[in-house]
């Protein structure tokens, strides 16, 4: 376990020794792919199978997407969040590999630790799942506007609107003016659709590249495979998903 002395140590992005988010061990597995791949169910279904998940999502209680916040808890301080990533990372056996999520630098309003993100960047094998367009939309129809997700968010019509007037900037007025009039009118799968001709272009950017922005430069490390689904799949099986990535890591040779 972390001593106090050693978290604050973290929580300001220096070494703390043999668990410094390093490269050796334990080695990070990153989970890749678009938006709506079913990244984090995946993750899941590792967990369920014995794997070692660290979920930067979960802890940070936001999907990180501009809607990460829909069916969420209220986020942690980002001290708070620091520490929570900190004390999982410590409870893995250094000898066995760690899935985690291709996440940005942030998930939400909290910053994923430096040393962990660097980590990330130079993971030593990115497993990058390849999902139909229709299974992904279905996806996120039902993660960001099902009825469960409705339930479990205080005012979703109003901060829906709000979220996408807030990213007027990075979408121009007149992309921002055909969501709203398809929110208004309760397509939200047209919503959905659009965001991901948005968020297709940054993920394919943020996959390669050294540091991990869609404007980023240099080229990752680690090795890039897919783990691919058959095109006239609608609706994806975690489970299979997961077994899938598993027999891909199998198959990978580490280096020291």
């Amino acid at each position: 376990m972390c001593t106090p002395d050693q978290l604050a140590l973290l929580v300001r992005g220096r070494d703390i020794g043999d668990h410094n988010f390093g490269q050796t061990n334990p080695r990070i597995v990153i989970v890749g792919g678009r938006t709506g791949s079913g990244k984090t169910r995946v993750l899941m279904a590792l967990r369920s199978l014995g794997a070692q998940v660290l979920d930067l999502e979960g802890l940070a209680s936001h999907r990180g997407s501009a809607f990460g916040w829909i069916g969420q808890r209220p986020q942690p301080s980002n001290e708070q969040y620091a520490l929570n990533v900190a004390m999982a990372w410590r409870a893995f056996d250094p000898t066995r590999v760690v899935f985690v999520e291709d996440e940005g630098s942030s998930v939400g309003k909290v910053s994923v630790p430096p040393l962990l993100y660097a980590a990330m960047r130079r993971a030593p094998l990115i497993v990058k799942l390849m999902i139909p367009l229709e299974a992904r939309l279905n996806m996120l129809v039902d993660d960001y506007a099902g009825e469960e997700a409705k339930a479990e968010t205080e005012d979703w019509g109003p901060r829906m609107e709000d979220a996408i007037r807030r990213m007027g900037k990075r979408l121009g007025a007149d992309t921002v003016r055909v969501l709203l009039e398809y929110l208004a009118a309760g397509d939200v799968r047209g919503v959905a659709l659009m965001m991901l001709q948005y968020y297709d272009k940054l993920y394919d950017k943020h996959v390669g590249n050294e540091s991990g922005s869609g404007n980023g430069t240099g080229t990752r490390v680690g090795c890039l495979v897919e783990v691919a689904v058959d095109a006239n799949v609608i609706r994806l099986d975690d489970q299979e998903l997961a077994s899938m990535v598993l027999d891909k890591v199998a198959a990978h040779k580490f280096g020291r």
